[in-house]
């Protein structure tokens, strides 16, 4: 950008409320005097411009998942800032990773070098198969959490499909998710016939996609029907009794709910969280999301 003036400027993270959270030049909620150095306003002293660089918290992020870095000034002479067509002002952030990760770390896979936006997990940690009788497993809902930690819109659930029994007999079988309160956001058609063909990872569309703001969510998955144990099955981590260590509901990761049912309903009481099935690892299924 190109001001004048005498203003002292210097850049500010600011608060999800938008108040002025952390000065660039002093990296506290204490500005420094005279600014960031790059933006001294004397002609006397040579300036070097260098990018500044917060450390975003969950205070920093709005109730749309943004985090905002604004221009800050002091000062009691006139100045301008040019900030229009002819003189544009631009600014470019960029989201470098988790604070304080290793080099080795960043290079961890993410679910956006699929074509994904979120995952339960790795789908590479997805080395075991899931297998219940139908009589376990029918008309239960199982929920699986998964973290959103920005805003997104919310169109496919992808899981891995494993194994298919051909002399199944399958009706009223759904994925749907919900949010953190227990209502339904989403869900699908009946995915019977999905599951019947094509042992592979699919995406299975919502009914109608939604935004999702940054939460928790709760992907649920309802089987009805009759199958063969151990025929239809299903990719996951085989995660049993120790994945819900220190959580209790409504904040288990992996949990069943109710039974006898044959459609998701609009809404659940999360404080019902039951354990009934997970110590065997059903519900550690991957889960992907686009």
């Amino acid at each position: 950008m190109m001001y004048v003036g005498a203003h002292f400027l210097d850049l500010a993270l600011l608060t999800g409320a938008g108040a002025i959270s952390e000065y660039g030049a002093s990296g506290t909620s204490s500005p420094l005097a005279e600014g960031a150095p790059e933006f001294y306003p004397s002609t006397s002293f040579s300036r070097a411009a260098s990018a500044g660089l917060f450390t975003v918290g969950s205070g920093h992020i709005d109730g749309s998942g943004n985090a905002t870095v604004a221009l800050v000034h002091s000062g009691t002479a006139s100045g301008k800032v040019y900030a229009n067509s002819v003189y544009p002002w631009r600014m470019v952030l960029e989201n470098l990773g988790p604070a304080g990760g290793s080099a080795a770390g960043s290079w961890d896979d993410r679910p956006s070098d699929q074509g994904l936006i979120a995952w339960t997990y790795d789908p590479n940690e997805a080395g075991h198969v899931t297998a219940q009788s139908s009589g376990g497993v029918a008309g239960r809902i199982t929920l699986t959490r998964i973290p959103i930690r920005e805003q997104i819109t919310w169109s496919n659930i992808w899981l891995g499909l494993s194994g298919i029994d051909a002399g199944a007999s399958l009706s009223n079988c759904y994925l749907g998710v919900y949010n953190a309160a227990g209502t339904r956001m989403g869900v699908t058609a009946d995915i019977s016939s999905s599951l019947m063909t094509g042992a592979t990872a699919k995406a299975l569309p919502l009914a109608t996609p939604f935004v999702a703001a940054p939460g928790f969510y709760y992907i649920a998955m309802l089987l009805n029907g009759s199958w063969t144990t151990n025929a239809l099955t299903f990719k996951a981590s085989g995660a049993g009794i120790s994945v819900n260590a220190n959580l209790t509901a409504p904040n288990l990761r992996y949990a069943n709910m109710l039974t006898s049912q044959t459609s998701l309903p609009s809404s659940l009481t999360m404080s019902g969280q039951l354990t009934t099935i997970i110590t065997t690892g059903w519900g550690s299924q991957w889960y992907g999301v686009s």
